[in-house]
């Protein structure tokens, strides 16, 4: 199945049936087709998050869209053809929050194979807390360490970022992470 939940059952190529099949070389899972010998892998899909600074409080922003409607996050979202994941970044902390950032620096890499997903966090700062809220955000707003609505946040791997960012803020250091979460999304 694709991320849509759509089953992959005939080939895009000559239209025959295709079947999953495990490659006995390396053991991965694939669906390919018995005709023209097309795989079809199902790789991790790489979501792009921004921590943005903006004299010592984060941006977050309240998610109009499923999984987690409701909920805050980092902005953030799929990576698309064509641009680096730092460019992606970009885009979606504009697109849902209208902020944008000139420079990001990678921060975390997380892991989530319960997911097939690979996230990776980017940090920057800005110098105005101007926000214009996109169409996948409800609300959108810059916290304080002490403000920010930590029940209320979409994964637990967003408490454990924001954590390890506030600690790394209070130090002046801002140390690279790499985490794996076996996470599953509650909706």
């Amino acid at each position: 199945m694709d991320d849509f939940g759509v089953a992959i059952n005939y080939c895009s190529k000559c239209g025959s049936k295709i079947n999953e099949h495990v490659n006995k070389k390396d053991s991965v899972t694939a669906l390919i087709c018995k005709s023209c010998d097309a795989v079809y892998y199902d790789n991790p899909k790489i979501i792009v998050l921004s921590l943005i600074d903006c004299n010592g409080k984060v941006l977050l922003c309240k998610r109009a869209i499923k999984p987690r409607l409701g909920y805050w996050a980092l902005p953030g979202g799929y990576m698309e053809k064509n641009e680096t994941v730092e460019e992606a970044a970009q885009r979606e902390t504009k697109e849902e929050t209208g902020v944008v950032v000139e420079k990001l620096h990678l921060y975390t890499m997380v892991s989530c194979p319960k997911i097939n997903q690979v996230y990776f966090v980017f940090r920057g700062s800005v110098t105005s807390d101007y926000i214009e809220i996109g169409e996948e955000s409800l609300d959108a707003k810059f916290y304080a360490e002490c403000d920010v609505p930590w029940d209320s946040l979409s994964y637990k791997i967003m408490n454990k970022v924001l954590d390890w960012y506030f600690e790394d803020y209070s130090n002046g250091e801002y140390l690279f992470r790499t985490h794996d979460t076996y996470e599953i999304c509650p909706d």
